[in-house]
């Protein structure tokens, strides 16, 4: 909303100012200087093509996995973000073992002068 607002700005004050000519060299500047990104733009586009139509079935196939919404019994490994549970906090099934916390060891104190 900013970004409009002092667009409209600077435009309404070169008008004032300058007429329409000012406004025209300021369009033919932002027409030169972004036609350089125009050639970022279509590569991006040509490199998108490229690797889609490269995908072979076993990226297909772990696409189709890794985006089905179904329980699968390893995203019990795994905490709410998705990142893999510490060793110890995955515990073997039937061992009856429970998920605690790893003991904080105190912080150490400092010598005191005397």
């Amino acid at each position: 909303m900013v970004l409009v607002v002092s667009i409209g700005a600077v435009a309404l004050l070169l008008l004032s100012l300058g007429g329409t000519a000012v406004v025209d060299t300021v369009q033919t500047g932002t027409i030169i200087g972004a036609f350089p990104f125009s050639f970022v733009i279509l590569l991006m586009i040509a490199t998108l093509v490229r690797r889609l139509r490269c995908r072979d079935k076993a990226v297909r196939q772990l696409e189709k996995e890794v985006n089905d919404p179904r329980h699968r019994p390893g995203d019990d490994l795994v905490d709410a973000d998705g990142l893999p549970l510490a060793p110890e906090a995955v515990a073997a099934p039937g061992s009856g073992a429970q998920h605690t916390a790893p003991a904080v060891p105190a912080p150490p104190t400092s010598p005191t002068r005397s």
